[in-house]
């Protein structure tokens, strides 16, 4: 990981349940951590379904390993500034070297 590289401060988020009023389960997020990441786009994809524009890019997102990143889940979600990620698979920890995190993610639309 070089110096420098994790330039943009995230909020990273961790899904909560309630009831509403009614007795229903709704899911929602709640913070978690703010970390400092590099974000990274690995592939992207246009597509139209039904007359829709849809957008499916894959970014990859590193943060440095710590006890309380170790925690994140692939139910987790990222936010930078307005934009929105999904976490898609368990966070990766390249050669089980506790240095740094990397989370394949999808970006919300």
């Amino acid at each position: 990981m070089k110096a420098g590289s994790l330039n943009k401060r995230i909020r990273i988020q961790k899904p909560v349940s309630s009831l509403d009023e009614y007795g229903d389960q709704t899911g929602s997020y709640e913070f978690f951590a703010k970390v400092w990441a590099s974000i990274m786009p690995k592939s992207g994809r246009n597509t139209f379904i039904a007359g829709k524009h849809t957008t499916d890019t894959t970014h990859e997102i590193e943060i440095r390993y710590s006890e309380k990143t170790k925690q994140i889940k692939s139910n987790f979600r990222i936010t930078y500034g307005t934009r929105v990620f999904e976490i898609e698979n368990p966070p990766l920890n390249p050669m089980e070297a506790n240095e740094r995190l990397i989370l394949i993610c999808k970006e919300l639309e």
